[in-house]
């Protein structure tokens, strides 16, 4: 994989500049369920998930089907493999 960030790093990242940007944000962890997304993202207005993925990586079949069923509910739902992508879902480019 070469120099690509570990999941972690990405999301550590997201949070560190959601925070300055005037974001809260809670780690996820359904209750006796897997595939839980990784982060809430609270702000302006706002309640964003967000799933983080390692670069070039995509959601398991767990979490597609969690994705699948959320989205129905839920308006922001989003996962991603970029930094950028992320800050974008966010506003904060």
């Amino acid at each position: 994989m070469g120099n690509t960030e570990l999941e972690i790093e990405v999301e550590t990242r997201v949070v560190d500049r959601a925070r300055a940007h005037g974001w809260r944000s809670r780690k996820l962890k359904w209750e006796g369920r897997k595939s839980a997304f990784d982060r809430v993202f609270f702000g302006h207005g706002r309640c964003v998930f967000i799933e983080f993925k390692r670069e070039g990586e995509t959601l398991t079949e767990l979490q597609q089907r969690e994705y699948d069923r959320m989205v129905k509910l839920y308006d922001e739902i989003y996962w991603t493999d970029s930094f950028v992508e992320a800050c974008e879902i966010l506003g904060i480019t």
